[in-house]
């Protein structure tokens, strides 16, 4: 009979195809229901249904505010929420952490699981570490770069708070080195960790591309090398320094442009910026936001630039999972050199790196892919160098390190 895992997050997407929602967890699961009976709890959002069964993994959406279409805490954020939207938020937190609260208890007991999987510190670790008193179920926490932020803000009462739940956790799965530096940091000790990195499933990257589409669409021109931006448009995500490069390389180059797939709280500022340099030819958005299309701008592209930061506050947000993708899709990608975050990219291997923030080394980069200069070599390491990032590989990593924690709990 297989154990029961329970995995706790609110990445969990709200239907099939769901191109809002990042698809780890959604893969995660789908790779363990090989391995266990995995069942996930998750916040209600509106339109999605309560109960819902993907394949093998059971599906529990807890409401906690009513109307459904009032919930606020995990909607789609933009740029143009107001004053109430986010008094709405903070009415509703303890709504949430209730609400969140009884669904646990609830699944968990009626369920009777054996590893709860939490994902991130707040409020899901947090609240199961508490609940875990009473209920003495072995804790899995995954950290990914997302809580960089948090890990980073001097806070005595948030350290302590970490510290503690790192504590009673019987292990914690960390993306990449860079998280347990920040956590060391905080913990002032070793904890029980175990490193297992994103996985990807590369298969629709390598799918039939429609490239003209999204060139009609946007009324692309079709004699130009395109550098593709996703992302947010906000500072950590580094488009300041890609228009600072490009401006800086359309006085030697006027064959390229920059396709930026972005929305965010600088979108006014930037297009201001466009205008004042006139550069409103080289730069074009797209309106087109399901990323369901990304396969096709990975296609269309010549590069895929992703020039994030680590701003002053010591938080980044490299995605990883992009990374990932593009490597699959065979795209060369230029990328901020940051810590651990972009292991999977090589320099000169499978892409290149340049210094966070300078945009003068992204431009010499930039130079390589306008030169002409041939990159089926990349392109072919690109999409070799995935293999040891499959979903196959990484869930047989999980596996291992859940299994193990059966055997501890049951001396």
């Amino acid at each position: 009979m297989k154990k029961k895992v329970l995995v706790v997050t609110s990445e969990f997407p709200r239907w099939e195809n769901d191109s809002t929602k990042p698809s780890y967890f959604f893969e995660l699961c789908q790779h363990l229901a090989r391995f266990f009976a995995v069942s996930v709890v998750t916040p209600h959002e509106f339109c999605a249904s309560k109960q819902q069964c993907f394949t093998q993994v059971n599906v529990t959406r807890f409401q906690y505010f009513w109307p459904s279409k009032w919930q606020v805490l995990y909607h789609q954020e933009n740029e143009s929420a107001t004053f109430l939207w986010n008094v709405f938020r903070i009415i509703q937190a303890p709504f949430f952490l209730i609400a969140e609260c009884n669904a646990l208890i609830r699944i968990i007991l009626s369920e009777k699981c054996d590893i709860v999987v939490t994902h991130n510190f707040f409020p899901h670790s947090m609240l199961y570490a508490i609940l875990n008193f009473f209920l003495k179920i072995p804790q899995v926490l995954i950290i990914d770069t997302s809580e960089s932020m948090l890990l980073k803000k001097k806070s005595f009462f948030l350290n302590y708070m970490i510290a503690n739940i790192l504590n009673l956790a019987k292990c914690v799965i960390l993306h990449n080195a860079y998280i347990r530096y920040c956590l060391e940091k905080i913990t002032k000790k070793p904890f029980h960790h175990k490193i297992i990195p994103q996985g990807i499933n590369s298969l629709p990257f390598t799918r039939i591309a429609h490239t003209s589409k999204i060139q009609q669409a946007l009324d692309l021109p079709r004699d130009k090398k395109i550098f593709l931006f996703i992302g947010k448009l906000t500072c950590s995500h580094g488009i300041h320094i890609l228009l600072e490069a490009a401006n800086l390389l359309r006085k030697q180059y006027d064959n390229f442009i920059l396709l930026v797939f972005a929305n965010g709280p600088l979108k006014r500022t930037i297009n201001k910026w466009i205008k004042q340099q006139n550069m409103e030819h080289i730069v074009f958005f797209s309106h087109l936001y399901d990323r369901s299309f990304l396969p096709d701008y990975f296609a269309l592209s010549d590069a895929l630039v992703i020039p994030s930061i680590v701003d002053e506050d010591g938080y980044t947000d490299v995605s990883t999972e992009l990374i990932l993708q593009g490597l699959s899709a065979g795209v060369p990608i230029i990328a901020s050199r940051i810590a651990d975050i972009t292991n999977p990219l090589k320099d000169g291997y499978n892409g290149w790196l340049f210094e966070q923030g300078k945009y003068g080394d992204l431009a010499e980069k930039m130079k390589i892919i306008l030169q002409e200069k041939p990159l089926k070599t990349i392109k072919k390491n690109a999409q070799s160098s995935i293999k040891e990032y499959s979903w196959d590989i990484i869930a047989h990593d999980l596996y291992q390190t859940i299994n193990q924690l059966f055997f501890y709990h049951k001396k």
